[in-house]
């Protein structure tokens, strides 16, 4: 559900949707009136500055590109090609410094244009060789982000 620029995605009990996603809905838009810097809205044609993401003076415009978006900017053609396109999707416009292989997963099915199942099958290949290449970032145990040379090579392909 999205509403302004608050998008709720839930699974579960709909005692929980009657009883009180109106009051966390109104909480939210409450929470908006007090912060309006963090509601400015990106789109490809108009991307912001994340409010959200300034830590440590780190500054990252937020792209609503879809994972198959991004994966035709980047001419995928192979499944380590779709692993780096999905990392920029969740990257640049789910706004996620860290991903897991799961997260990664999801977002290559997205894009169905492109996605293989064998891709699934040779996904530990894939993410030592994106790894290996300094696209990736191993930052824990099953979690991975986008080096800084990825970034910098993606995010002007995406304005």
């Amino acid at each position: 559900m999205k509403l302004g620029n608050v998008e709720i995605e839930y699974q579960g009990a709909s005692e929980f949707l009657q009883a009180d996603l109106i009051r966390i809905l109104k909480e939210l838009l409450e929470l908006q009136k007090e912060f309006p810097a963090v509601e400015a809205t990106a789109s490809p044609a108009n991307p912001t500055i994340d409010q959200l993401g300034k830590k440590n003076n780190e500054t990252r415009v937020v792209h609503d590109h879809s994972t198959s978006t991004i994966a035709t900017i980047l001419a995928v053609s192979s499944g380590p090609e779709l692993v780096k396109a999905a990392a920029a999707h969740i990257h640049f416009s789910k706004a996620g410094k860290t991903f897991s292989r799961q997260e990664l997963i999801d977002a290559m099915r997205s894009a169905p244009a492109y996605f293989k199942e064998t891709f699934i099958n040779n996904l530990s290949s894939s993410l030592k060789r994106l790894t290996k290449d300094d696209v990736l970032r191993v930052v824990g145990n099953d979690s991975f982000s986008l080096s800084a040379k990825a970034i910098a090579e993606i995010e002007p392909k995406l304005a």
